[in-house]
């Protein structure tokens, strides 16, 4: 294949898409009538929190571990087997809402499938680079991202409409419909082994996925970058409330504000999916990110808060794509589901953990000065890069 071509063109990586976006859009029909089944049956504004957090502990602990067995074995059998037993817990949510199962039994079930889900994530990651050609991993990257972007987003928002006409087990049903379909292009996969340019080895724990990133300055720097994006991104939703009420905004203006920084993220990814961009980018990216955060604490008018939300979306997408598609080509790919699977540990622990320091930072500080500290910080990115990445080829 021409390195000029997209990697849609490619079948193996075209039937990964589908089952990913197929996978993807079950997601919202779990998470939404799921979550509004445990409210309305505890009345408690927390238990969705706490179901939320099990599922994250779930995705977190299983990472590693299905980063080691997708280094040792198959990594189709992994997706197949995974997936299959998400399906069948899926099932039995179904059942547990239907028979109103006590509230462990589901939070056990759903901690089950986050598991599962965990163990899937690196499997998924360490065989994308193995259906392309290196010279198109940031298009594939940017591709896949982009469906999963909009699969979720059509998934909640449909999700909701579900669980009003269908109810809440119909709404599940739906998904488990989508998570079985899913299953179907996966079974065309092709199963590379790593072979070829510095193929590693699947020897070794959990553990050598860690010395891997130790040993290599440039990916403990890619790790340490994902991860505080996503510390600093993933209270910037909750605070939009907050924001929208101090520039008198209103809920129109909350709207708007929640969805400027997403639609950034789109216009990034979609960039990224039609025209690749030098890795060198990667600072200019950071610096950008952290102008865009950082700007909303100085902004004294919406527009102001939207072009800076906007901006930030763009440069997140960037560092996002940038960061995966240089890790791809840097780790050896028989160690490329231990490094992914710390990497997606790293990043998924990074979200509860930023909105838990969201409360104690904001008793603190005010508003402004809570996103002026998180753009400082995100725009240090740029000077680490220029310090760990000089001399270093990409």
């Amino acid at each position: 294949m021409a390195s000029s071509s997209h990697p849609l063109g490619v079948p193996a990586f075209r039937r990964l898409f589908l089952s990913r976006l197929l996978t993807n859009l079950s997601f919202g029909f779990t998470e939404v009538p799921l979550l509004w089944w445990v409210l309305e049956r505890t009345g408690s504004p927390a238990a969705p929190a706490q179901l939320a957090l099990v599922a994250s502990l779930g995705l977190v602990l299983a990472a590693p571990l299905g980063g080691l067995l997708a280094d040792r074995g198959s990594k189709r059998q992994q997706i197949l087997l995974s997936q299959g037993a998400d399906v069948l817990l899926q099932l039995l949510l179904v059942l547990a809402v239907l028979r109103a199962l006590p509230l462990p039994g589901v939070y056990l079930l759903v901690g089950l499938s986050a598991l599962v889900t965990g163990l899937r994530l690196p499997a998924l990651a360490a065989l994308q680079p193995l259906l392309v050609p290196r010279e198109v991993y940031q298009q594939a990257n940017a591709a896949m991202s982009l469906g999963i972007t909009f699969s979720l987003m059509a998934s909640s928002a449909a999700a909701g409409a579900a669980t009003g006409l269908l109810g809440v087990a119909g709404a599940l049903l739906v998904g488990v419909a989508l998570l079985a379909l899913g299953l179907l292009p996966a079974l065309g996969l092709p199963d590379p082994q790593a072979g070829g340019r510095g193929a590693g080895s699947g020897e070794g724990g959990v553990l050598e996925g860690l010395w891997t990133l130790l040993r290599d300055r440039p990916l403990a720097f890619l790790v340490l970058a994902a991860f505080l994006i996503n510390l600093v991104l993933a209270p910037v939703g909750p605070l939009m409330a907050p924001l929208a009420q101090a520039l008198g905004a209103g809920p129109g203006g909350y709207g708007l504000l929640s969805g400027s920084l997403f639609l950034g993220q789109l216009c990034g990814m979609l960039y990224l999916n039609l025209r690749p961009v030098p890795p060198g980018a990667f600072p200019l990216a950071a610096l950008a990110l952290g102008l865009g955060v950082g700007g909303l604490g100085l902004a004294d008018r919406l527009s102001w808060a939207l072009a800076s939300l906007g901006a930030a979306g763009v440069a997140a997408a960037f560092l996002n794509i940038l960061a995966l598609t240089l890790l791809q080509g840097r780790v050896d790919p028989g160690r490329l589901g231990r490094v992914s699977g710390l990497a997606q540990a790293l990043a998924l622990g990074a979200q509860p953990l930023g909105l838990a320091l969201a409360s104690p930072l904001l008793a603190r500080l005010d508003l402004g000065e809570v996103f002026l500290l998180a753009g400082g910080l995100v725009g240090l990115l740029a000077l680490g890069w220029l310090w760990v990445w000089k001399g270093v080829r990409p």
